[in-house]
């Protein structure tokens, strides 16, 4: 009786596991309801019928492609980041990450007798591993136009208003397209006294500006150590014509001020921003690139550009131009009914409770600023200041969350927050406190590096610390732990610890000693994507306010 007892709760305990998932969606995907899906299929329909009036026939690509259809040539796209698999015969396949490359598959399969300039759009889902936990999805819906063998800026300029276009017909006026062009800090990168050349270009493509100023410091006449000055309206363009006397600069700056004209021509100056140091996400692009911003939503909703070199992967000579809507975004701002009105006046900017909130108060009390209903604020959590500034509070990682999901426009938080998370927000600014260091420290005399065991290392911040040893090809075991990291080695749980270190003496006391200072530290002020876009006035003047020059 007993017995059977025991096996009957042991099936229930199995049934209960194998059923544990069978009532909601993978992480990265959801269902959609009702008015997300009207909003869903009218968005689709709207620029199906406009992508139709203007001459673009329909493709569809399988969800399935070979991997190697991303994995190899130009724009490819990192293992971690596709969903593979394998078929029938072993081959490795992958859920199809991306749109572009298909095409580009296919044309190359079953088109290249086709008439050009080829003219053609398509409507699917393409599907992305998220790394780290944010709000963005694994399943995307994408709808897109794909400009093939039209080169030269008539091109650009047709599909640059096919995308204010596609703008305006969902949000209205609301909106902003940004403009660059990949050859300006191409051919500064070019320039042989440029420093770490990948480095910065990581730098540039996440907008960090005061690791763009570690890096170059005031090289090439201070271009890049002042290209937030070069970001906003068509009037940066008369300034950077003074700036950039390089062939392909030059040359870039030209193509990029008619394509703003052109803009500005059907009606669309004041939806323009120039960014003249921007760097899209696939390295296949090669001209004019361009984004679209709405007002409340943290991340593009649009991207495009010119990417005339994509098709030397299957040996052809072939010129491209195209941009993807993410339709997934377009229901999140049309469902935000707040989100499709004029942007608030108000700057809201999230605080980090406790020595950084001090320190960031003291900052805005010295550029003249009236902090004392911040300072009496009880237990609110969210306070107006000086009619212009909305300032909230939360711990150092909802901080940079808030941040980047669009409902705060700014943060003050540590960089060891941000490079522990690792997620897609814009530093604009080193405020200069909170400095200390991230460490690699062991056993005094220990040599932590040597001998054949796999090293154990505790730390709070396992991102980070996975990031660093993967930078060194280095295995390494890491165990997260939460209160005083320095017990780990002491208890013989590891070799080592990765921790910040201000002055040491924690770490001297228990016998510990820094086998390597890995990076330093200090507080950031960072923006969102949007707020980059269409509140830079408001944030250049924060900066003036919060620097410490």
């Amino acid at each position: 009786m007993l017995l059977s007892f025991y096996f009957s709760e042991l099936k229930q305990v199995e049934q209960n596991y194998m059923n544990s998932n069978d009532r909601i969606t993978p992480e990265g995907t959801k269902d959609y309801l009702f008015k997300e899906c009207k909003l869903k299929r009218k968005a689709e329909k709207t620029l199906r019928n406009l992508f139709e009036t203007q001459g673009y026939d329909e493709v569809m690509t399988p969800a399935l492609e070979y991997y190697d259809v991303f994995s190899k040539g130009i724009g490819r796209i990192s293992q971690d980041e596709m969903y593979t698999l394998t078929d029938n015969s072993g081959r490795l396949v992958t859920m199809r990450p991306d749109s572009t490359k298909p095409i580009a598959r296919l044309y190359a399969s079953r088109l290249k007798q086709a008439k050009l300039p080829l003219k053609l759009y398509y409507n699917q889902t393409v599907f992305r591993r998220n790394i780290r936990l944010s709000k963005f999805s694994d399943e995307i819906t994408q709808i897109g136009v794909e400009l093939l063998g039209a080169e030269g800026l008539a091109a650009d300029i047709e599909i640059l208003l096919l995308a204010a276009q596609s703008m305006k017909e969902l949000f209205g006026d609301n909106f902003r397209i940004e403009i660059g062009h990949m050859g300006i800090i191409s051919s500064l990168l070019e320039q042989p006294s440029t420093g770490d050349k990948d480095a910065l270009r990581s730098a540039l493509a996440a907008k960090n500006y005061p690791e763009i100023e570690a890096i170059a410091g005031a090289e090439k006449d201070g271009i890049f150590s002042n290209l937030f000055s070069l970001f906003g309206g068509t009037e940066v363009l008369a300034r950077a014509k003074k700036l950039f006397d390089y062939d392909g600069a030059a040359n870039a700056l030209e193509e990029l001020t008619q394509a703003a004209n052109a803009l500005e021509e059907k009606g669309f100056k004041n939806n323009i921003i120039i960014d003249l140091a921007v760097i899209n996400e696939y390295d296949y692009y090669t001209g004019l690139v361009f984004k679209g911003y709405v007002a409340g939503q943290g991340k593009e909703v649009l991207s495009g550009g010119r990417y005339d070199t994509l098709y030397t992967d299957y040996d052809l000579d072939l010129s491209a131009i195209g941009f993807a809507v993410n339709i997934d975004e377009v229901v999140k701002v049309l469902g935000n009914e707040a989100a499709t009105k004029q942007v608030k006046d108000t700057f809201t900017i999230a605080l980090t409770k406790g020595r950084l909130e001090e320190q960031a108060l003291r900052l805005l009390e010295n550029s003249g600023l009236d902090c004392s209903s911040i300072r009496n604020k009880g237990r609110k959590l969210i306070i107006n200041l000086d009619d212009k500034y909305e300032i909230l509070f939360a711990k150092a990682r909802d901080v940079v969350t808030y941040v980047e999901y669009g409902v705060a426009d700014a943060g003050v938080v540590g960089k060891d927050v941000l490079l522990e998370m690792g997620r897609p927000v814009h530093e604009v600014l080193d405020l200069g406190f909170g400095k200390c260091r991230f460490s690699l420290a062991a056993q005094k005399g220990q040599d932590f590096y040597s001998g054949y065991k796999l090293k154990t290392v505790a730390t709070k911040y396992p991102e980070f610390t996975k990031s660093f040893f993967n930078s060194r090809n280095m295995d390494v075991e890491i165990i997260k732990i939460e209160g005083s990291v320095e017990l780990a080695p002491l208890l013989s749980l590891a070799d080592g610890i990765v921790d910040l270190v201000e002055t040491g003496s924690t770490l001297k006391e228990n016998g510990l000693e820094i086998i390597e200072d890995i990076c330093n530290i200090s507080a950031r002020l960072i923006v969102n994507s949007a707020a980059l876009r269409l509140k830079k006035r408001t944030i250049e003047e924060l900066i003036g306010r919060l620097s410490n020059d």
